[in-house]
């Protein structure tokens, strides 16, 4: 059961030079997983590139006018696909469903899919998820700082269904 939002605790980046650095990520024991499932609330006015999240060049998830992500180079939403909403507090999910050589991703921004990408590639080869960071609002390379809040971020190793992404966005 999802709890209410409030934004109290939210964390509040400058877009400059603020982010967080998990030093023994999550991602790292969700990557001997075949689902993965990634929710957090963001607001913000931040028209140019924002990191939400990156671990390396091996996972992406950031934003200009729409969002992208990126998997070992192999996923990535295409241009306006689906936009960024400004000024308001808005939900987003990521569900990853993958093998060592295919997978699919399902974007949700408030409990709406706006997007399902398949790929096809070896995650495996060159894919460095173990002991690197995980970035919060910033890229891995300290350059794009997320200019914004974020808040309730959430990681599962399962493929939360589309009646659990609304209930998280409810």
């Amino acid at each position: 059961t999802a709890a209410p939002f409030a934004n109290q605790f939210s964390f509040e980046f400058d877009g400059v030079d603020e982010f967080l650095e998990i030093q023994n990520s999550p991602l790292d024991v969700l990557s001997s997983v075949n689902q993965i499932s990634i929710s957090f609330w963001y607001n913000t006015n931040q028209t140019g590139f924002g990191f939400i999240f990156t671990q390396s060049s091996s996972f992406e998830i950031y934003k200009s006018t729409s969002w992208f992500m990126g998997i070992a180079g192999n996923v990535s939403f295409p241009s306006g696909n689906p936009p960024v909403i400004y000024n308001e507090w808005v939900n987003v999910v990521v569900v990853i469903n993958k093998t060592i050589s295919t997978g699919s991703v399902t974007f949700y921004q408030n409990s709406v899919s706006g997007g399902n990408q398949s790929y096809s590639g070896n995650l495996a080869v060159g894919t460095n998820w173990f002991n690197v960071p995980l970035n919060i609002a910033r890229r891995a390379n300290n350059t794009f700082f997320y200019d914004g809040l974020l808040d309730e971020v959430s990681m599962w190793n399962t493929e939360l269904s589309s009646s659990a992404v609304t209930e998280i966005y409810n």
